[in-house]
């Protein structure tokens, strides 16, 4: 991992000539820069003490950060320090649409078939104990096949066995697609009024992370068309969502 030190802000600003702003979140906005590169650049109130801060050991995670890059996982390229602190990173720009402005295009078939891609590489990030956390519709990417970007709050659980690590991450991001197709917010619950469905989709996102097939094909059949896009799935499935007080995310 390459780790620069910005000695002054002439560096930022000569990333930031010619960029364009593609995002902004609760802690940082990101640029697609001129190089073909994002720059998540935190705001200053969410510095991390990158140098002192043994506790946080940010070092570590930043590092792991770069070491799980595979096809569907998007690691950093750099990261920024200033002052000891950690004021950004860049990693590369991914030409796909986040699962957000994407549920209304795609159909289930291809979402279907990118998922066994998502899942095999999973595993491998399982497999080096990294544990995903802050993971929402619109960290995930959906294009050739399935991309998680935004990965730096995730960290690694030493305390946690491999399986339990993959299977969480598997947990959540199929709470993620799911909910994505039906257009549910991390502070939202989701409810089917099909019994047998509403208890696939709760066991796909809690118990067992292979029940996800099932539950597709349940929600397919449900819908009747052979090829159901997201809008079908959403006109003829019944469900609800309703507000989640205590913000429970899975």
């Amino acid at each position: 991992m390459k780790i620069t030190d910005i000695k002054d802000n002439k560096h930022i600003l000569k990333l930031l000539s010619h960029s364009r702003i593609i995002g902004i979140g609760s802690t940082a906005i990101c640029f697609l820069l001129k190089d073909g590169r994002v720059l998540k650049l935190f705001y200053s109130i969410y510095y991390k003490d990158f140098i002192n801060n043994s506790h946080s050991n940010m070092l570590l995670r930043f590092d792991a950060l770069s070491q799980i890059n595979n096809d569907s996982y998007v690691g950093l390229d750099e990261l920024l320090i200033k002052n000891g602190n950690c004021i950004g990173y860049l990693y590369p720009f991914i030409n796909a649409k986040t699962l957000h402005s994407a549920r209304y295009l795609y159909d289930i078939d291809k979402l279907v078939s990118r998922y066994s891609k998502l899942k095999k590489d999973t595993k491998q990030v399982s497999n080096r104990k990294f544990k995903l956390e802050d993971l929402h519709d619109k960290n995930i990417l959906f294009g050739s096949i399935f991309y998680i970007i935004d990965l730096d709050k995730g960290y690694i659980a030493d305390e946690l066995s491999i399986d339990t690590i993959f299977h969480k991450n598997m947990q959540k991001i199929n709470k993620v697609i799911i909910d994505s197709i039906f257009g549910v917010k991390v502070d939202e619950i989701l409810e089917f009024t099909n019994s047998s469905i509403n208890e696939l989709y709760y066991k796909s996102i809690k118990s067992n992370s292979d029940l996800f097939f099932d539950f597709i094909e349940s929600i397919k059949k449900e819908c009747y068309p052979s090829n159901p896009t997201t809008l079908n799935l959403r006109r003829n499935v019944n469900f609800n969502k309703t507000y989640n007080t205590y913000y429970n995310y899975f």
